[in-house]
């Protein structure tokens, strides 16, 4: 797989499969089968399997007996916990900017992806565009415990 280094290939995958799933691409209970993906990146099924786990921890993906793992759907309350920790983790966030300052090519980025998203139709295309805004506003705050946190 172009761009990918030995180090860091789960966590690539992980990263790539994650887009796919935010983007509507991957829906919840689609199945993610780890030969496919093997296939498609043209590596070995262990660097799958850790992707996989990795997205099992991040809450993305689940493993369900006799189906493997699928992408996971949430209940509305899930989806409100969800909302509240992150926008408590935004405030948060917020709080170390105003500490160690804004860093300019931050707010470019976000004013970028601002306008973007306004003319954005799609659904699923305006939902990726806006996580990657709000991933924006967490890493400015320069704290690794916040944005861990916030992948979480």
């Amino acid at each position: 797989m172009e761009g990918l280094n030995k180090h860091s290939l789960a966590k690539q995958i992980a990263d790539q499969i994650s887009m796919k799933i935010l983007s509507g691409d991957l829906k919840p209970g689609d199945k993610l089968v780890e030969k496919e993906y093997a296939d498609e990146y043209g590596i070995s099924r262990a660097p799958i399997r850790d992707a996989l786990y990795l997205l099992t921890a991040e809450g993305l993906v689940e493993k369900e007996a006799r189906k493997g793992a699928v992408v996971r759907s949430y209940s509305f309350e899930e989806i409100k916990d969800i909302l509240e920790v992150r926008n408590f983790l935004e405030s948060l966030a917020m709080e170390r900017i105003e500490e160690n300052g804004v860093d300019h090519n931050f707010i470019t980025r976000m004013r970028q992806l601002a306008n973007v998203m306004r003319s954005e139709e799609d659904v699923y295309q305006y939902t990726y565009y806006n996580h990657q805004f709000h991933l924006l506003l967490i890493e400015m705050s320069q704290s690794k415990m916040i944005l861990d946190l916030y992948h979480a």
